[in-house]
């Protein structure tokens, strides 16, 4: 069965997908991947921090120090040292994390950060699809609708095209679930404290069943073909036995 985590990844380049199913990082510092979880861990909490009174700073920092306590008993592979690490480094963005959310109180919108359900396994047999969103939350309509939690930058206005994909994939699963239209979706840009909302269209749709189609293929055999755009920013560019090619070396300079 696909993931849904797997589409922005074959949607960018199939190689990239075939090279992480055959056992290859997209992390290579175990520090960074353990300061994506624990951060993960902490905006899964936002919305404690802003239900209660007083500073949304002070409010961050206490739900940090739980994550702190908490981190060990939830992920028990991340080291100490490395936990360290990452609650150093988030509690340097504190400040970057409230001023994102005191606009979301400021606009009354806390109820969007408010999950319904948290890491929520969904699958299709009819789509051959599954994952796990992040969270469900309140559509403001009566509903619910799925939301990601990304630990990166945000974009200056709406999302990136791979998590509005990996957006889509999950409203595809609730569809199927729910047995309902799901119209959009939603974004949370956790290192700025951003939500955004999206409308999901007939071509996100489009793209995310291609994908689908085509990671099934990879699995019956088909030979994944490089998109050697992406080959000069790739981080698994080391790794891939495209690389190296004329052609790849050809798109690398425009």
């Amino acid at each position: 069965m696909v993931r849904v985590s797997e589409i922005p990844l074959y949607s960018a380049c199939p190689v990239r997908l075939k090279l992480v199913r055959d056992g290859a990082s997209l992390w290579k510092d175990e520090k960074r991947r353990a300061l994506h979880m624990v951060h993960k861990e902490w905006a899964l909490r936002y919305h404690i921090a802003l239900a209660h009174s007083g500073s949304i700073r002070e409010n961050l920092l206490s739900e940090l120090s739980w994550v702190r306590k908490n981190v060990p008993r939830i992920h028990t592979d991340i080291a100490r040292d490395t936990l360290s690490y990452a609650i150093s480094e988030l509690s340097d963005h504190v400040d970057d994390v409230a001023a994102g959310l005191s606009a979301i109180v400021e606009r009354e919108e806390e109820w969007m950060l408010e999950p319904v359900k948290v890491q929520h396994t969904m699958y299709s047999d009819g789509l051959g699809l599954g994952g796990m969103v992040d969270k469900l939350v309140a559509d403001g309509r009566g509903g619910v609708l799925p939301s990601i939690i990304r630990t990166g930058s945000a974009p200056a206005t709406g999302v990136w095209e791979s998590d509005r994909l990996q957006a889509t994939g999950y409203a595809l699963l609730l569809e199927e679930k729910e047995g309902r239209s799901i119209g959009g979706a939603q974004v949370e840009y956790a290192s700025m404290g951003v939500v955004r909302r999206l409308f999901i269209r007939a071509s996100d749709r489009r793209e995310c069943l291609r994908c689908v189609e085509g990671i099934r293929a990879l699995e019956e055999g088909r030979r994944a073909k490089p998109n050697h755009r992406m080959c000069k920013r790739c981080s698994l560019k080391e790794e891939c036995p495209s690389t190296g090619t004329l052609l790849s070396k050809l798109l690398e300079r425009l």
